[in-house]
């Protein structure tokens, strides 16, 4: 991909911020506090070790416009401030062009205070710098190392104006004296001007290998079924092809067979991240379903007690009730032996009257 061109004029634009905001700097002179017992530490430029940047996050004094007007400043003392309130256990994030997280809830990383540096960029001004790693596992990470060119940080943050400066100086600009970072993103134009120019890794040494053995190999490949100009047989020769010191056909062959492994290699990647994606799926299915099956097993629980209860309770009236009809049984049976006496003792008394009679 060809880079626009005026993503390659923003060399000049930032050149010219710079001087803009040296300038500035250098006449301007405002100060949140006394200077005394600031941390001082050694200015870092862009590195990037292992996937890990370290680039410039803020610095005191002069922000420029693309036209080198003044933005806003930032008063010397606020960085160092900051730093000291900012609580080790907070977690600041890092997203792509400060897009509310509301409308894209995407967080490219993230930085503790220990990934944070005070540094002294001169005149008694700090500079702030951040250590961080992107999650190369998203496709917009991946999207911005493909970019062939340089991009910027850019913070955000809550601030304090400082009313009577801006007063006393008759600004049309903030004068900011407190700051509270958030986060910061990845950005294309930074406004603070010594945050741009962040190269993000580019690709790795086995794609650049494998794509030197290809072109050398379809480049001496090229040369040697180049069409010769015909000669009379009489008088033609062997020809010999020329090859660059140190290559050989054998060498060749090598690098073609080395091009076809590290072509199948990538496919296996290909298919076992294929796999590992349609895994990671099946897992997630199977996840839902047990929580599903969980939370009717619960319900179950629930219910079971209920149940029990239910039961033990008209187990118990069936019971009573049981006894209640034994008793009854038991004194109708009662009743009805005392009722055959009695009819038995009338009986006798009728038959004992009959024979007194006669």
């Amino acid at each position: 991909m060809k880079t626009p061109s005026f993503i390659s004029e923003r060399e000049e634009i930032w050149a010219s911020r710079k001087k803009a905001k040296k300038a500035f700097d250098s006449v301007l002179n405002l100060s949140a506090e006394d200077d005394k017992g600031l941390f001082v530490g050694v200015a870092m430029k862009a590195e990037e070790s292992n996937g890990r940047y370290t680039y410039r996050l803020l610095d005191e004094g002069m922000v420029v416009y693309s036209d080198g007007s003044p933005r806003s400043y930032l008063m010397k003392g606020t960085i160092q401030a900051f730093y000291d309130s900012l609580s080790d256990d907070y977690v600041g994030y890092i997203n792509l062009g400060h897009v509310d997280f509301a409308i894209d809830p995407i967080i490219l990383g993230s930085w503790t205070k220990k990934d944070l540096t005070v540094v002294d960029i001169g005149e008694g001004r700090k500079g702030l710098d951040v250590s961080f790693q992107l999650d190369d596992r998203l496709s917009k990470v991946k999207d911005l190392k493909l970019m062939n060119f340089t991009m910027a940080v850019s913070a955000e943050f809550y601030a304090s104006i400082n009313w009577n400066a801006v007063d006393l100086l008759e600004a049309e600009y903030p004068i900011f004296d407190q700051i509270d970072i958030l986060g910061f993103a990845i950005v294309g134009d930074p406004g603070n001007i010594n945050s741009a120019g962040l190269k993000l890794k580019e690709e790795s040494n086995m794609t650049k290998q494998k794509k030197s053995f290809s072109e050398t190999f379809e480049e001496m490949m090229s040369k040697i079924t180049k069409k010769q100009p015909e000669q009379d047989p009489e008088t033609k020769e062997d020809l010999a092809v020329e090859l660059p010191e140190g290559l050989t056909i054998e060498k060749m062959a090598e690098i073609a067979d080395e091009v076809e492994r590290l072509k199948a290699v990538e496919k296996n990647a290909e298919e076992i991240a294929e796999q590992g994606i349609k895994l990671a799926e099946e897992l997630i299915a199977a996840k839902e379903e047990l929580k599903e099956a969980k939370e009717k097993l619960a319900e179950y629980d629930k219910a079971i007690p209920s149940v029990f209860e239910k039961f033990t309770a008209l187990a118990n009236d069936l019971e009573l009730k049981h006894e209640q009809k034994k008793k009854e049984i038991l004194k109708n049976d009662e009743e009805a032996t005392d009722f055959k006496k009695a009819l038995e003792n009338l009986k006798a008394m009728e038959a004992a009257a009959k024979k007194e009679g006669e």
